[in-house]
């Protein structure tokens, strides 16, 4: 007999939110540790976003594992599309085979890897403020390509064929 056990989620946002059972980064509840409910700030054409910014984590709620089962199973037992979009837009929270899992704690145990949080999603997010401000300029970029096309790649590995972006 074999066992085993999953002790931990660890994806990029996108990949945490839906395998655990929550709701993406634009949701009305969009964090998957907290019940809190973001402002919304206008992208255009009827469209808004979570303003993720000059938050109070002081008086976050926290979420935890007993009360996003029952918002889970709540959605699974919902007998209507809609009524499981009204759930999934007052709690966050949506149902995950990981809730069959006794054990696993889905709010405690859903982790953003830091490859994905730290080395791609806040690096780029940096650069752009840093094009915003006039920091970085198209000759910038050309000067970064230039340099990166003169370095010797050796031959077991892939040279990325896009280079960077001018």
């Amino acid at each position: 007999m074999v066992r085993v056990a999953l002790m931990s989620v660890n994806c990029d946002i996108p990949a945490a939110r839906k395998v655990a059972g929550f709701m993406g980064q634009s949701a009305h509840k969009a964090c998957n540790k907290c019940s809190t409910v973001f402002s919304r700030i206008s992208t255009g054409a009827n469209s808004t976003k979570p303003d993720f910014s000059d938050f109070d984590d002081e008086h976050w709620i926290l979420r935890n594992n007993t009360q996003q089962r029952q918002e889970a199973y709540a959605w699974l037992n919902a007998t209507h599309i809609t009524q499981q979009r009204t759930l999934q837009t007052n709690t966050g929270s949506k149902w995950s085979e990981l809730h069959r899992l006794e054990y696993f704690d889905v709010v405690r145990l859903t982790t953003v890897d830091p490859m994905h949080n730290l080395f791609l999603g806040t690096p780029k997010r940096m650069v752009e403020v840093w094009v915003d401000h006039g920091l970085l300029t198209t000759a910038d970029f050309k000067a970064m390509a230039d340099e990166s096309a003169s370095i010797a790649i050796p031959s077991q590995y892939c040279k990325i064929s896009k280079g960077i972006q001018v």
